[in-house]
């Protein structure tokens, strides 16, 4: 993915000083719509994780944009049969 959408970024002239993670103090509510899944060119909004934004909230400014593979339905099964096997895995392990 191609991430941007840090206003600090714009101008910053400070050495040393990390950029990437600015925005502005509001969210955006919860916009996820299920079946609907992320391919490459998509536009959408950069979040944090659910375990300090339970809400689910996207930054009112963080964004990326998804690039890589394109999948077709036969990959995204195979995918997801895979993944499925690897979450079981894990939970036996735990």
């Amino acid at each position: 993915m191609i991430q941007g959408g840090d206003p600090d970024s714009k101008g910053s002239k400070q050495p040393g000083q990390l950029l990437g993670d600015g925005g502005p103090s509001y969210t955006i509510s919860f916009e996820y719509v299920p079946g609907i899944y992320y391919k490459r060119g998509v536009l959408a909004m950069g979040r944090e994780s659910d375990d300090v934004n339970p809400e689910k909230a996207s930054s009112g400014s963080q964004f990326y944009i998804v690039q890589g593979k394109v999948w077709d339905d036969k990959g995204l099964d195979a995918r997801k049969i895979k993944v499925e096997k690897m979450r079981k895995r894990y939970i036996l392990i735990r």
